[in-house]
Order: C-alpha cells, then sequence, then structure tokens
C-alpha cells in the first residue's frame, strides 16, 4: 500500500473520532479510511444512502497512527508542531 501524507486536516478528522465523533464519510479521505478499514481500527455505519465512519478501538488507532504517522506523538501534540512550522508560520508567536 502507497504510504500518503497525513496532513493537519486529516489529522484534526481522526482526532475528532478519536473523542467519539462519528464522521460522514465524505469528510474523510478514502485512503485513510481504506487503511484503518483493512486494519479493523474504522466501522461504517449507514443510514439508506449515507455512510458514516466511526473508530472501533480508539487507543489502538492512537498507537497506529503514532507509529506510522506521528513518529509516537499524540496528535495534537503533532498537530500544533505541524501547523507551527508550516511555511508562513510563526512558532514564536502566541497563538
Amino acid at each position: 500500500m502507497e504510504n500518503r501524507r497525513l496532513s493537519a486536516s486529516i489529522a484534526r478528522k481522526i482526532l475528532r473520532m478519536l473523542e467519539g465523533e462519528t464522521l460522514p464519510s465524505s469528510t474523510l479521505p478514502s485512503w485513510i479510511a481504506q487503511e484503518l478499514l483493512e486494519e479493523g481500527l474504522l466501522s461504517v455505519l449507514s443510514k439508506g444512502s449515507r455512510k458514516s465512519y466511526r473508530l472501533i478501538d480508539a487507543e489502538a488507532c492512537m498507537q497506529y497512527i503514532g507509529n506510522r504517522y506521528t513518529g509516537g506523538a499524540t496528535l495534537s501534540r503533532w498537530i500544533e508542531a505541524f501547523r507551527r512550522f508550516q511555511p508562513g508560520g510563526y512558532p514564536h508567536l502566541p497563538d
């Protein structure tokens, strides 16, 4: 499987699911959804023609994302570091 890059936007969506939210399938890129489905970390909920995603095991998902994408950092710390060190970011200024 091709290793794709985790963006801050995708990380924030995963963080929302880690907090218990269910997300419409259209909001999560198909490559990360497929990856989490294959790992048994994500379930698909259907209501008519609408599909949404919910995490099956938040702890295992945190570990998987940490090992594969964030170098072991929590998603919230990784998002902050990602944001601060993007071109145009100003790590020396308060938010």
